[in-house]
């Protein structure tokens, strides 16, 4: 699996997780077309300030997305309990998470699984805050919930 996973890469999270908080998020967002609504999110607008700092992060970190454009950046709010599914997000390029929480609990959860179609294993990684994860986005994977609080993770993805 093409999955690359850098730490300590996202300066002043304090202020990013406290913007986060106040955003507008709307419901309605689908893993795909066979399951039921998940989670919140909110879409930045390439105006934003925190489009543009996400995007610089990801293309000074990640070398695999050089001449590859954004082409959505949003953020995942998912309740403490709350599930997603399994999905793809796109059959070409690439998706980068950005983990924005206060702390890392492994007995929370709050992990991104990813299913290894090959051997049938699924590999989790942690929401340390300020991990950086890109991956190809075709890869199969769903963010699973923390069990007593919010999670918050930032996805940009670029094809």
């Amino acid at each position: 699996m093409d999955i690359q996973i850098l730490d300590d890469k996202v300066p002043n999270l304090y202020p990013i997780l406290t913007a986060l908080h106040s955003l507008p998020y709307y419901y309605g967002e689908r893993d795909n077309s066979i399951t039921p609504p998940t989670g919140m999110v909110f879409t930045f607008a390439e105006t934003d300030t925190l489009y543009t700092d996400i995007i610089n992060l990801c293309h000074t970190h990640f070398s695999q997305l050089e001449g590859l454009n954004p082409y959505r950046v949003y953020v995942n709010y998912f309740s403490a309990t709350e599930n997603s599914y399994y999905h793809v997000d796109n059959s070409v390029g690439y998706t980068v998470l950005i983990y924005v929480n206060e702390e890392v609990n492994v007995d929370e959860g709050g992990e991104t699984q990813f299913y290894n179609e090959v051997d049938h294993s699924i590999y989790g990684v942690l929401p340390k805050p300020g991990r950086m994860v890109c991956f190809d986005a075709s890869i199969l994977h769903k963010a699973t919930p923390f069990k007593s609080r919010s999670r918050f993770t930032i996805a940009a993805k670029f094809m």
